[in-house]
């Protein structure tokens, strides 16, 4: 008796699960073509163009040195005289090496220097800076670094200027990663000027060699400034860079909502004959929005097919081997 109730009672349910309803679900297909954004924000620092310290070449005592904080001077304008301790009643001229302002001052007339090129450690008698490009320096870590190409663009941010969004492009990238921190430079060299001051820049620059610039790369004026304004971005100034890359362009994507994890390993639930089937994945990326996944439950990992299907959303809901059907779209 006991038999036939168990053969009673195991049939029924076998019926029952045969005439079960599929679950209705969205099921989609890897994206392709489209490409992934992924972005870095890390902290920022702007940096003069150029910034050198003026020594001085002889030891004895200067004579002229007019220029202080904050003034400005062109290129091979006389900015110290120095009388040479063995030429009485010469004047050796320090020269300045290009267009700036004078960042800070350590003589004044009538003080006796040192040779630079015979005393070490010699302290500078002005500190010169070009101001009209500044350069934006920050650190990438190397997770990231990696996806960095001439497609990257950027987002400024200044700590000291609030609400204001600066875009740009990298100028270039350090060749290597350094040692302490496993991060890649990033620079960008950014005009400090107004778009016509921009404009009477390029036309300057288009007569003369440019040398003038750090590998002979054009500034950028910044995008998100309306035509008169100018980004007034000073050496000193802290900030936050956005940095981001669209890659992965005609690789299979699928949707973070999509993924499945269960133990810290992945799945997608494939759809394969009507029926729902947790299969394991490796994800290379995941943006929180979109992610670059590949199939990881053989031996080597294998790409998305674009006629994979699978469970778009809320993947956790369905035990392998629930019967599922596509969802009615809504009209």
């Amino acid at each position: 008796m006991k038999t036939h109730t168990a053969a009673l009672f195991f049939g029924i349910c076998a019926c029952l699960t045969a005439h079960a309803q599929p679950v209705p679900v969205v099921i989609a297909k890897p994206s392709i073509g489209t490409g992934m954004e992924i972005s870095s924000d890390q902290p920022a620092t702007i940096d003069a163009y150029f910034n050198v310290g003026l020594l001085p070449s002889i030891a004895g005592t200067v004579r002229f040195l007019q220029k202080d904080i904050g003034d400005t001077f062109t290129a091979g304008e006389t900015l110290v005289e120095i009388e040479p301790l063995a030429l009485p009643d010469t004047r050796v001229p320090l020269v300045a090496p290009f267009d700036g302002v004078v960042a800070s001052r350590s003589a004044d007339p009538g003080l006796f220097v040192a040779s630079a090129a015979v005393v070490p450690e010699v302290k500078s008698l002005l500190d010169l800076q070009r101001t009209d490009i500044v350069t934006v320096v920050t650190q990438v870590p190397e997770s990231f670094a990696v996806y960095l190409d001439d497609t990257t663009r950027g987002e400024l941010r200044i700590d000291a200027l609030p609400g204001r969004v600066f875009e740009c492009k990298p100028t270039r990238y350090a060749p290597n990663f350094a040692d302490n921190d496993r991060t890649r430079q990033v620079q960008v060299d950014l005009f400090n000027g107004t778009a016509e001051q921009f404009d009477a820049f390029l036309k300057q620059l288009a007569s003369v060699a440019q040398n003038t610039l750090k590998g002979g790369k054009q500034p950028q004026r910044p995008g998100g400034l309306q035509p008169t304004e100018s980004p007034n971005l000073m050496p000193g100034m802290f900030g936050s860079m956005r940095l981001v890359a669209n890659r992965f362009k005609n690789a299979p994507l699928v949707p973070s909502s999509a993924i499945l994890r269960q133990g810290g390993v992945p799945y997608l639930v494939q759809v394969e004959n009507g029926v729902a089937r947790k299969r394991r994945i490796a994800i290379e990326v995941d943006n929180g929005t979109t992610a670059r996944v590949r199939w990881s439950d053989g031996p080597q990992a294998t790409e998305l097919s674009p006629d994979d299907q699978f469970i778009a959303a809320n993947p956790s809901a369905f035990e392998d081997g629930t019967a599922v059907a596509p969802a009615q779209a809504t009209p």
